[in-house]
C-alpha cells in the first residue's frame, strides 16, 4: 500500500509539471516556479532546515486565488542533548531522533493585492508526506522507521517582485516510531521562469 501511494504521489507531482505553461496571469504567471530553502522549528525541542522547495502555480481562480503544486524536502533533529561540562565546555550530544520528510502537497494560495510588486497572500495545501525516521540511540539502526502519512499545511507570506518569504505551518503528521513531527518553516525562493 505504501508503494502506490508514494508511486501515485510522484504520478500527480509530474503530471502536474507537464500542465505547467499552459495559461499566464499578471503575477507569477505559469510557466515558471519558486526554488528556495529555509529553517524549520518542529513540535518541542526539535530543529532542522527545508534542504528543497518546489512550488509552482498549476491553475488561476480569477485574479486572488491560484492553485500550484509544492514539493518540499525538510531535515529535523530533535533530543538533544546539551551538558555543560565547566565553565568553558560545552556538549551537544548526537541528536535521538533525526527525520527526514518529503512532501507533495496541492496547494492554494489567496492574494490580497494582486496587482502590486508587493503581494501579501494566506494559503493551505493537502498531500501525502513520506517521513523517514531514524533513532540515532538504537544500535544498528533497527528502530528506524519509514511511514506514509497524510498532512495538511497552512502559511502567509509576501511575494516582493521575484522574492517569496512564507511562514509555513505544517500539521501534525506521524512517523514510523510513533512520534509527531508537526513543524514550522521559514521559506525564502526566488521565482524562476517566464515574466
Amino acid at each position: 500500500m505504501k508503494r502506490i501511494a508514494i508511486l501515485l504521489s510522484f504520478c500527480i507531482y509530474f503530471a502536474s509539471l507537464s500542465v505547467i505553461g499552459q495559461s499566464s496571469s499578471p503575477y507569477r504567471p505559469l510557466g515558471g516556479m519558486d526554488l528556495g530553502v529555509g529553517g524549520a522549528i518542529s513540535n518541542g525541542d526539535g530543529m532542522g532546515a527545508v534542504l528543497f522547495l518546489f512550488d509552482a502555480p498549476v491553475a488561476f481562480l480569477g485574479q486572488k486565488a491560484r492553485l500550484g503544486i509544492k514539493h518540499e524536502i525538510d531535515i529535523i533533529t530533535q533530543g538533544f542533548n546539551i551538558s555543560k561540562t565547566n565553565e568553558r565546555t560545552t556538549t551537544v550530544a548526537m541528536p535521538h531522533y533525526t527525520t527526514l520528510i518529503t512532501s507533495l502537497l496541492l496547494t492554494s494560495d489567496y492574494y490580497f493585492m494582486p496587482g502590486g510588486a508587493i503581494r501579501p497572500f494566506i494559503g493551505a495545501g493537502l498531500g501525502p508526506y513520506l517521513i523517514f525516521a531514524f533513532d540515532n540511540s538504537s544500535p544498528d539502526n533497527e528502530d528506524d522507521a519509514i511511514n506514509v502519512s497524510s498532512g495538511g499545511m497552512l502559511r502567509a507570506g509576501v511575494d516582493i517582485y521575484t522574492i517569496r518569504c512564507a511562514l509555513a505551518y505544517n500539521a501534525a503528521i506521524q512517523d514510523g516510531l510513533g512520534n509527531k513531527v508537526g513543524f514550522l518553516s521559514l521559506n525564502f525562493s526566488v521565482y524562476i521562469g517566464r515574466k
